[in-house]
């Protein structure tokens, strides 16, 4: 990974529906809707709501003015697999035993002083996730993306409590999609992710959207990288730039439909 200590952030959306049922005691009728956003490789300094001079995140810098912005939290670990373990299952590293992307045997190994701590590849299924949690409590449950945590029958998204697993274009993020036009799927999962929402009417829904952008392999639509590159930024630097622009127009895309479908 090239940015192996950025963290990962996350943007929850919640919305429900109310009537009156009494005009002194207004009660909610519905479960709030649950919209979970993951941000994979996504640096704390690269949202102009934290300060970047270079980055342009409009979507996410106004959704940071109207919800609530944690300064002093932290995701559960510094690179993929093992936050998205402890995000889906609320446990850290030292429970899932996933501490690494692939083997935590790093560097050479007859330097080592110490016997790396064995890791695991898997979110095993023993872990109640948070989506088995909430399709306890009746709600219609989805992933979007990069899942992260193994694809063998017992760890897949439907045996961890998914109803529906859409993935990206790649089957793993580092390799090239060959969609020029959406290179790293990001148009697609959010397409499919409104799509899910606004067929699921009868239940409460959990939407879990895990972008494959911004994580290496670095790629963009053309149009974005030349819009950064005319800003004078050097080849690498337009497609980071790039990369997290066309991650927040998705914030935007979903921000749009749930203002028009929610009314």
């Amino acid at each position: 990974m090239s940015h192996f200590f950025k963290p990962l952030f996350i943007f929850i959306l919640t919305y429900t529906l109310y009537f009156n049922a009494h005009a002194q005691n207004q009660q909610p009728v519905a479960k709030p809707n649950i919209l979970l956003i993951f941000a994979d490789d996504l640096g704390y300094m690269d949202c102009g709501f934290t300060g970047s001079k270079i980055m342009e995140t409009p979507n996410i810098d106004a959704l940071s003015k109207k919800g609530m912005v944690f300064n002093n939290a932290y995701a559960g670990a510094g690179n993929c697999a093992p936050s998205r373990a402890a995000l889906i299952s609320g446990q850290y590293s030292p429970r899932t035993g996933v501490y690494a992307v692939g083997s935590t045997t790093r560097g050479p190994v007859d330097l080592m002083r110490l016997v790396p701590v064995r890791n695991n590849v898997s979110l095993n299924s023993s872990f109640h996730t948070i989506a088995e949690g909430l399709k306890g409590e009746g709600y219609v449950t989805a992933i979007f993306g990069k899942w992260h945590l193994a694809d063998s029958k017992e760890t897949q998204p439907q045996a961890q409590g998914f109803d529906w697993y859409t993935k990206g274009l790649k089957e793993q993020s580092a390799k090239g999609s060959n969609e020029a036009n959406d290179p790293k799927g990001v148009s697609y999962l959010t397409d499919a992710a409104i799509k899910f929402m606004q067929n699921t009417k009868d239940k409460p829904f959990f939407a879990y959207l895990a972008h494959n952008a911004i994580h290496s392999k670095l790629e963009a639509k053309a149009e974005t990288i030349a819009k950064f590159k005319k800003k004078g930024l050097s080849d690498k630097m337009a497609v980071y730039a790039a990369c997290t622009y066309d991650f927040d127009v998705s914030v935007g895309v979903v921000m749009d439909f749930l203002k028009i479908w929610t009314g």
